[in-house]
């Protein structure tokens, strides 16, 4: 709701924006975006199966003491809340690769909002949409915090597991890994092939 904020630019250019929604730099668009998307959740999926404490019916596996948490964040997941793991370690939403997966896809489609919200040369650019950003902001934080908090409860709500810190570290570094391709691709590729394109055709 807030994306289409930005005003116009101030400045005309001398060809019109694409006037199908199928026209193929838009439809380039979403394809590679959808592209690196997928590719960016079966990175995670295969990564987080192949990690030293995984495990696919113990649950607790990455949150001993030996898989980087520190002793306090431990106890806090595995001893305070012990019953409520128990309680939910059975569902069959909650696994590594779930998790994982559940954080590199929410955080992907923030990524995705920030790129196809355009910006020049018809509209103002997107730092201009205040709102905007301010909902960008708050979805990431909220996520980051659920990514790096250590409570029984939280992972409970959320149908998530718990995963040793420096994995938490990887999960973040592959969204900003993602999020400089996904850009690159836009700005490099997708804009140079609107620009070539005569989908809206010239002014007057």
């Amino acid at each position: 709701m807030t994306m289409n904020l930005n005003h116009a630019y101030p400045m005309m250019v001398p060809y019109r924006p694409p006037s199908q929604l199928i026209s193929p730099p838009l439809l380039l668009s979403v394809l590679l975006n959808i592209a690196l998307n997928l590719a960016l959740n079966i990175v995670g999926f295969v990564m987080v199966t192949n990690q030293p404490w995984y495990s696919h019916t113990d649950m607790h596996s990455a949150c001993r003491p030996e898989n980087n948490l520190t002793t306090t964040s431990v106890h806090n997941v595995t001893a305070v809340n012990q019953p409520s793991f128990h309680s939910f370690a059975s569902s069959h939403f909650q696994s590594y690769e779930n998790t994982t997966v559940w954080f590199l896809s929410t955080l992907s489609l923030v990524t995705t909002a920030f790129v196809m919200c355009k910006g020049k040369p018809f509209r103002q650019p997107i730092y201009t949409n205040y709102l905007f950003i301010l909902v960008l902001l708050a979805q990431s934080g909220i996520c980051l915090f659920l990514l790096f908090v250590d409570h029984g409860g939280v992972y409970k709500v959320m149908d998530l597991v718990c995963t040793p810190y420096k994995w938490r570290v990887y999960v973040l570094i592959m969204v900003a890994v993602h999020f400089v391709i996904v850009n690159l691709v836009e700005e490099m590729l997708i804009e140079t092939t609107a620009s070539g394109c005569p989908c809206g055709g010239p002014v007057g």
